[in-house]
């Protein structure tokens, strides 16, 4: 299913309109002004409100002026291929359609990280709505660039509100203030609410986010589910002069289940609203998809409300629901058998590694000037990382023409002695100089100074060169193996944990395993890390296949108490 909003530029428009709406919202506040509030209310009124006002005259130009949209998958590419015509977009510039995509189209997925990217532009033709109309040349737009998870039909998810659910809106005091925490004030997270779905995060579940937020919002409100440590799979806002609003959340969440038929969902929400009587609506007609409706009690002393929400439920086993106010409170569902290993842990025996082994040949017997020419491709990346780099001082010099393998060499010694603060220097000019593709190969030196970096405690610049090496060579599953290990531990150091972190790691780690599923030390490191975020399921599953393949090491650890809580690193020396 793709969803697509087409809206106006936001370029020093409605100067006008917003002084004067900032004038009526401080009146309807009971005469306040901008000393009320901290020093960001303008500036976060003018974004959010910007947002609102330009799609408000989609409606009075959609007859003749609106274009169509185009959608591809797999992200940019050298030619123009792939593009797909969507339906027309509806007044308010949104078009929602099943997309289906050529058998070419989905080798462009990454299916090892589990995303899909996506681009939506504006049709080059510049057809327009009415096909009375004549065609209108016009330049195209630049594509917009989005990734989208991947989900199994099988497993478990979470369909959950926003407002008062997971960020503090106060609908429950009136439109006051919802118009102050809304436009004004900064997005502040419900207490414990995102430990709560992190905790769910590692059983592997989906995050879908139904609001009665406009999807003008979409932008600010994915911001702060990301800032607070939400873990997000889609989120599905309601436009603001939709019609049937009311019933919006009803429809969505509906369609949700029927697209996933063999998913089971938690549906989590407040009292504030009418959360409670549609959750028991839907958990009525779909028992056998809904785990578990959770009510959050958004006043504790709010005892009408409360009593409301609990009489939603009247016939309904009082284990498939709960009111809560503090979110330890809450009683696990009883996930049966919903909870599903990932993919990567339930081969039935070790995969074929056909085309792994032809990938690393083929990289291997390249001519210098091709292999060059390939990481010529990921060059913008690698200046990306570079760039974060620079701005850490860690680059304080401009590249060097001088040859990085003495210099390598010299530091892999002084690391392979212990001697981490004298190998960085080495290492540090190293990456800096000239990599001859005969003599060094490039992702060598990223990946060891990454490794050097780590040990003297200098951990996200260790984790972006870990990323460089793998960049530079997508074929290496040591880099892999070091990169999965530094990001979930960079994830969990984190308060809260760094979700988008600590799965990325995973996703390395699964990397690592399918290029190189004969090397008992991914299967141990992945047994660990999983272990560490708390999938001890998955956990175990990994360290049997490590007992597998090196059943005399296993045991050996097994008897110092069982899967260790340390990832082991890998030392590239030759």
């Amino acid at each position: 299913m793709a969803q697509a909003q087409l809206f106006r530029r936001n370029e020093g428009r409605y100067a006008l309109l917003l002084g004067l709406c900032r004038q009526l919202l401080y009146r309807t506040l009971d005469g306040a002004s901008e000393s009320d509030f901290d020093d960001g209310a303008t500036e976060r009124y003018e974004e959010r409100a910007r947002l609102i006002f330009r799609s408000l005259q989609l409606p009075l130009l959609h007859d003749r002026t609106l274009q169509l949209l185009e959608v591809r998958i797999g992200g940019p590419r050298v030619d123009d291929s792939g593009w797909q015509r969507l339906p027309p977009t509806d007044a308010h510039g949104v078009v929602e359609a099943n997309v289906r995509f050529s058998d070419d189209d989905i080798q462009l997925i990454d299916r090892l990280q589990g995303n899909v990217a996506v681009e939506v532009r504006v049709a080059e033709t510049g057809d327009t709505v009415d096909s009375t109309a004549a065609p209108q040349r016009r330049p195209s737009a630049a594509p917009v660039q989005a990734v989208a998870e991947l989900l199994s039909p099988d497993g478990f998810g979470v369909i959950s509100d926003i407002d008062d659910t997971v960020k503090v809106t106060e609908v429950f005091y009136g439109i006051k203030a919802v118009l102050q925490n809304t436009f004004l004030k900064t997005f502040d997270a419900v207490p414990g609410m995102a430990a709560l779905y992190q905790g769910w995060a590692k059983q592997r579940a989906s995050f879908h986010y139904v609001s009665k937020s406009p999807p003008e919002l979409h932008g600010p409100l994915s911001d702060f589910l990301q800032k607070k440590g939400f873990p997000v799979s889609s989120v599905h806002l309601c436009p603001l002069l939709g019609r049937d609003r009311a019933n919006f959340k009803l429809r969505q969440v509906t369609s949700l289940l029927s697209q996933f038929p063999n998913r089971k969902f938690i549906l989590v929400g407040d009292s504030g609203e009418r959360d409670a009587e549609v959750y028991a609506e839907i958990m009525r007609k779909h028992p056998s998809q809904v785990l578990k409706v959770l009510i959050r009690a958004v006043m504790a002393e709010d005892v009408e409300n409360i009593e409301k929400a609990r009489a939603a439920f009247k016939g309904i086993d009082e284990a498939k629901w709960q009111v809560f106010t503090d979110p330890a409170d809450i009683v696990e569902p009883e996930f049966g058998g919903s909870i599903k290993l990932p993919a990567w842990l339930q081969w039935p025996e070790l995969p074929d590694m056909a085309e792994v082994q032809a990938r690393q040949i083929q990289w291997s017997t390249m001519t210098a000037g091709a292999r060059m020419e390939g990481v010529a491709v990921f060059a913008p990346l690698r200046a990306l990382v570079a760039n974060v780099l620079v701005a850490n001082g860690t680059f304080g010099k401009p590249v060097q023409e001088r040859d990085s393998q003495p210099l390598y060499h010299a530091g892999q010694i002084l690391m392979y002695r212990g001697q981490y603060e004298e190998a960085q220097v080495y290492l540090h000019k190293a990456v800096t100089g000239y990599f001859s593709p005969l003599t060094l190969h490039e992702e060598e030196v990223w990946h060891d100074y990454g490794l050097v970096l780590w040990h003297v405690g200098r951990h996200m610049e260790a984790a972006h060169n870990f990323q460089n090496a793998v960049i530079t060579n997508p074929s290496f599953p040591k880099g892999y193996n070091n990169l999965a290990c530094a990001l979930v531990l960079l994830g969990l150091s984190n308060q809260p944990m760094n979700v988008q972190l600590v799965q990325q790691g995973l996703q390395a780690a699964e990397q690592a395993i399918s290029l190189a599923p004969h090397t008992p030390l991914y299967w141990r490191n992945a047994a660990v890390l999983l272990s560490m975020t708390g999938d001890q399921q998955s956990a175990i599953a990994a360290w049997e296949r490590f007992r597998q393949a090196d059943p005399r090491t296993a045991a050996a650890e097994e008897a110092l108490g069982g899967i260790p809580r340390d990832c082991t690193w890998e030392f590239y020396f030759r």
